[in-house]
């Protein structure tokens, strides 16, 4: 098959067939509120922004420069 055959005919194809994985990477660098308006575009973006790891690394990186505020305890435990 040659390479054009191969690529999706429109955009809503290449939005859909998405894996979750490259979704979720995007995400990853979502600040939290980006990562909280994220969860309200569909169903498929909810579940991707729910993934802990997401959460945890948004809001290290929130309190990363935060300097003499200690940090929420929850972000230090393994709860998360």
């Amino acid at each position: 098959s040659s390479f054009p055959e191969m690529l999706p005919t429109t955009a809503s194809s290449l939005v859909f067939d998405d894996s979750l994985g490259i979704l979720e990477n995007v995400l990853s660098f979502s600040d939290t509120q980006d990562l909280l308006a994220a969860t309200l575009v569909n169903r498929r973006w909810k579940d991707a922004g729910r993934r802990d790891d997401l959460w945890k690394s948004a809001l290290l990186r929130a309190w990363k420069d935060k300097r003499g505020v200690a940090c929420h305890p929850v972000c230090n435990s393994n709860l998360i």
